[in-house]
């Protein structure tokens, strides 16, 4: 699908407002985003295993099919957060604050509508399925009803959310956003560990994250004020030639979000309906291990569509295209694969550590394999996020639909056919499998859409990266298997463990990127031009670059 006007000749103010998204401003919210992800990982870090202590694995595992499920609202989304990114990074480029506005109101205005659809389905069809669980007894089931109800009105008041805090990204502001959410954040833990420790359970779960979402809309209202305009508009002022585009680009968005969710968002849902509750509490705890890992990866994509968008929209063509997608690529793909990478080599250790004396049902063994595969599935799809935020910029989105599509066929024939012989497994394993399929057939079609060849774009880099974790991890395991039972059971022995593997997992890593040669000395070059100050004379430094084994 291409959307005609995208190849229009940009305006010489335009060329020139362009260079706003560019370099040094990609550079900071990329940073920025980096930092605010460690953050996040900290509290995360903290809490859980606060939180586990408190409510108990059944009660851990229900809340995160409550929060699972009821985002599944958002499987009607036609991507309204991309479509404020890309039109607004499209309006900036043009001077045009009044088409930001209007397109946050249109996008709000449906997500009321759509909230206000989907009831009979809160009404009807929650308290018919919840009984059914498995592992879930009667008084739990009716606050787990009371549970789902509050749960929706909060993911449509997120999903507001969401579209403002696109309104700033639109405008290259995607550090401001991480900065609020870090903050609210805090406000978050705040509030959950005092509710926790005086006795609370579920409901301290969700007094605190309605408290943050709260804080966290009327701030970044305030500064969509300031430094953009007003956050709404008329959306009757929207031209029609812009609707009709918006509306095939939004219903591409659609149809692959559809896609996405039926693929990868029903495991907790299947493992408690077939498997258990419980089941479904150490499949969430893996989860968040992994997530607090890897998750890097898909800082690019935020931070890149406003400055590919504008980039795209000045014609600099597709040679910078495929520049800024490498470039993207080797930086986050390596951020995400040497710290996802150290969880496959360590993940006992860094349970029995981040647990302590609370070991998840069925012992470290089960929670380990949960966590490899859940870890494996994200570093699978790290080139996702930089490609498709090349595609949304080119309004090429249904690129990826076929491949979402055989994704999905073989995600649900596999879990079907797994589920019951391999329980929480089966239905992990089928998803990895999916998704190797998925990410596969949309960078091939990538990479034809961008005229670019595999070789160049992907394995120049990719091979390297996966011999430094495949050697990383199994020198980690082998030195594991000689270490005493002690450091999988007590949190102390586990902490020193886990400073020796890490060394260990580290040390191998970083040696086999250096002997590979994974950055070229041009892309150093441009990291050291468009990084701020300490971070680019990091970058300059001899050591950094002959650690990395730079390549002329």
């Amino acid at each position: 699908m291409v959307v005609s006007d995208d190849h229009d000749a940009p305006a010489p103010a335009a060329l020139q407002r362009g260079t706003e998204f560019r370099g040094r401003r990609v550079a900071i919210n990329s940073m920025t985003l980096l930092a605010g992800q460690i953050f996040f990982t900290l509290i995360g870090f903290v809490t859980t295993p606060v939180v586990l202590t408190h409510v108990g694995l059944v009660e851990f595992g229900l809340w995160g099919l409550i929060m699972t499920t009821v985002g599944y609202i958002t499987v009607v989304d036609p991507g309204f957060g991309d479509l404020v990114t890309r039109y607004g990074a499209r309006a900036q480029l043009a001077g045009d604050r009044d088409m930001g506005a209007s397109l946050c109101s249109v996008a709000s205005l449906a997500w009321i509508g759509f909230g206000i659809l989907g009831l009979p389905i809160l009404i009807w069809a929650i308290p018919a399925w919840v009984p059914h669980l498995h592992g879930l007894h009667a008084g739990l089931s009716h606050v787990a009803i009371e549970f789902f109800e509050w749960g929706y009105a909060y993911t449509v008041a997120g999903c507001l959310n969401a579209i403002m805090s696109s309104r700033l990204t639109a405008i290259g502001d995607q550090w401001l956003v991480t900065v609020i959410d870090a903050a609210t954040r805090l406000v978050y833990a705040g509030v959950l560990l005092g509710m926790l420790f005086t006795g609370s359970k579920l409901s301290a779960l969700v007094v605190a994250s309605s408290v943050q979402l709260a804080v966290t809309f009327v701030v970044t209202v305030g500064f969509v004020s300031v430094r953009a305009g007003a956050p709404y508009g008329n959306p009757l002022r929207l031209d029609r030639s812009m609707l009709r585009e918006m509306t095939r680009f939004g219903s591409w968005l659609q149809l692959g979000g559809v896609l996405e969710l039926l693929t990868y968002e029903t495991d907790a849902v299947v493992i408690s309906t077939f498997v258990s509750v419980g089941r479904n509490g150490t499949y969430q705890l893996a989860q968040k291990a992994a997530g607090m890992t890897t998750y890097f990866g898909f800082i690019a994509q935020s931070s890149m569509l406003s400055a590919i968008s504008a980039a795209y929209a000045a014609g600099e063509g597709l040679a910078a295209m495929r520049r800024m997608y490498t470039r993207a690529n080797r930086l986050v793909a390596l951020l995400g694969s040497l710290i996802g990478g150290s969880l496959l080599g360590m993940a006992p250790v860094f349970f029995a550590f981040w647990l302590g004396n609370y070991p998840p049902r069925g012992g470290i063994p089960i929670t380990d394999a949960a966590a490899c595969l859940a870890v494996t599935a994200l570093l699978i799809g790290l080139p996702r996020p930089a490609a498709a935020a090349t595609i949304m910029a080119m309004g090429r989105v249904g690129l990826g639909v076929r491949a979402q599509l055989a994704a999905f066929v073989i995600n649900l024939a596999l879990t079907v056919a797994l589920v019951r012989p391999l329980g929480m497994v089966g239905v992990m394993l089928a998803t990895v499998i999916a998704k190797l399929v998925a990410t596969s057939y949309l960078l091939v079609r990538f990479h034809r859409l961008i005229e670019g060849s595999a070789s160049d774009l992907l394995f120049s880099w990719m091979t390297k990266l996966v011999a430094a974790i495949v050697a990383g991890a199994g020198c980690a395991r082998l030195v594991l298997l000689v270490l005493p039972s002690s450091v999988v059971h007590q949190r102390v022995p586990a902490l020193f463990a886990l400073v020796l593997l890490g060394t260990v997992y580290a040390s191998v890593f970083l040696l086999v990127i250096r002997v590979t040669r994974y950055f070229a000395a041009e892309d150093l070059a441009w990291f050291e031009a468009i990084l701020p100050g300490p971070l680019s004379r990091v970058v300059a430094h001899r050591a950094t670059r002959g650690l990395l084994g730079v390549s002329a």
